[in-house]
């Protein structure tokens, strides 16, 4: 993700250095795009983990057992 922002930044740098203002907007468009879908993948992918760690702590409960005291 941070990579598509940065050669967005780039493009939109050498746009207005090199051609006219309007040619940038290609260039924008695509990071707005990359802002909204890199902040839906990652609520995605912490959803996701989420539910993994919790698997796997409940796992780790099950694994553990206790002595048996006397």
């Amino acid at each position: 993700m941070e990579v598509g922002m940065q050669n967005d930044a780039l493009a939109i740098s050498l746009v207005s250095v090199f051609f006219a203002p309007a040619v940038a907007i290609p260039a924008a468009v695509g990071a707005a795009i990359h802002q909204v879908t890199g902040s839906i993948l990652a609520g995605i992918f912490a959803r996701n983990m989420d539910k993994i760690e919790a698997r796997n702590a409940e796992k780790q409960r099950e694994t553990i057992t206790v002595p048996a005291q006397h």
